[in-house]
């Protein structure tokens, strides 16, 4: 069954207000690496691999996970999963140890992002009605682009204020956890008795 009107925008609206979340941090792990951790450029390329690999394992596995359970199950995973995430930035490593610490936090992170991308996707396609799908989505990914510059604006506004230093980063990750995790709730909140189904016809095999 399809949700009673209306509950398209509380679904989208939930969606964006993770999104925003996500980019608090997100633009900013890259430079945290290159300019605070002083990865090399091949240990960097390393660590971007992780989070496909993350990615690519996440959507072999919780395809069929989804067919089974459904996808607001997988969504719980990718955002419950994102919260810890940006916390493992805040582990005091170094040394040796490092680098095997960071490829485990980026593949982490692209796994638990690739359960909230499928998820995502899934509930898009399962729930928004036929005839508003194309326009709907149109407008969520204009409005998510927003979301993103404005998580985006707010991580930078944090980070400048601090200094930019390695502390200021911290607090950049940790804001990033915080409102990831209100996120969570408010869009499983809203989410709440949109019927989503249970098993779904979209969800790719397990290789």
């Amino acid at each position: 069954t399809r949700p009673a009107a209306g509950t398209d925008v509380r679904l989208l609206l939930g969606l964006l207000l993770f999104t925003g979340a996500l980019s608090v941090a997100n633009p900013f792990v890259n430079p945290f690496l290159l300019e605070q951790l002083r990865q090399p450029y091949l240990a960097y390329a390393l660590l971007i691999g992780a989070v496909m690999i993350g990615k690519g394992t996440a959507l072999t596995v919780m395809g069929a996970y989804a067919k089974r359970h459904g996808a607001r199950a997988v969504l719980k995973f990718g955002l419950f999963g994102l919260i810890p995430a940006a916390l493992l930035w805040l582990v005091p490593v170094k040394g040796g140890d490092l680098l095997p610490w960071l490829v485990f936090v980026q593949f982490f992170t692209g796994l638990v992002m690739g359960c909230y991308e499928l998820a995502t996707w899934l509930i898009l396609l399962d729930t928004l009605k036929d005839r508003e799908r194309t326009s709907l989505v149109s407008w969520y990914f204009l409005f998510n682009m927003s979301a993103q510059a404005v998580g985006s604006v707010l991580g930078a506004w944090i980070l400048g204020g601090l200094g930019k230093d390695h502390a200021a980063y911290m607090w950049v990750f940790g804001a990033s956890a915080a409102a990831r995790l209100l996120a969570a709730l408010a869009l499983l909140a809203l989410t709440v008795g949109l019927g989503l189904p249970h098993h779904k016809q979209h969800a790719p095999q397990a290789a």
